[in-house]
């Protein structure tokens, strides 16, 4: 009979890290999504700097989302949406248009991750 009651308190923690894991991805998903729509915003409006605030916000949340994600999520794939998210960083008034590419190029790399670690019956499967 003890048996049965660590299976079900293991798989009530399982359950529970599988939870965690969804809201922490959308949590982060929607965060990084609106931060990206607002950049995006402003750097078509021509307001560089206000963009530039919103790409330090953006990289400021991933940071800190960063550790629970790496815990749950392959590195391979967290590298690629973080190597998109810290290329906002280097790039001059100049290249408006840049920027606008780099914010998109984050924006795909953190919906192909939500997309990747959603549960689906083909990612179960």
């Amino acid at each position: 009979m003890k048996k049965i009651y660590i299976a079900i308190v293991f798989l009530i923690i399982c359950a529970g890290v599988c939870i965690f894991e969804q809201v922490t991805i959308n949590k982060v998903y929607n965060e990084a999504t609106e931060i990206i729509n607002t950049a995006i915003d402003f750097n078509e409006e021509k307001d560089f700097e206000s963009a530039k605030n919103q790409c330090k916000k953006l990289r400021d949340t991933w940071s800190k989302s960063y550790p629970y994600l790496s815990a749950m999520i392959d590195h391979a794939q967290l590298d690629s949406a973080s190597a998109a998210i810290k290329s906002t960083n280097d790039i001059s008034k100049e290249n408006e248009d840049e920027l606008s590419e780099k914010l998109i190029e984050a924006k795909n790399e953190i919906q192909i991750l939500k997309e990747n670690q959603s549960i689906t019956l083909g990612n179960i499967f």
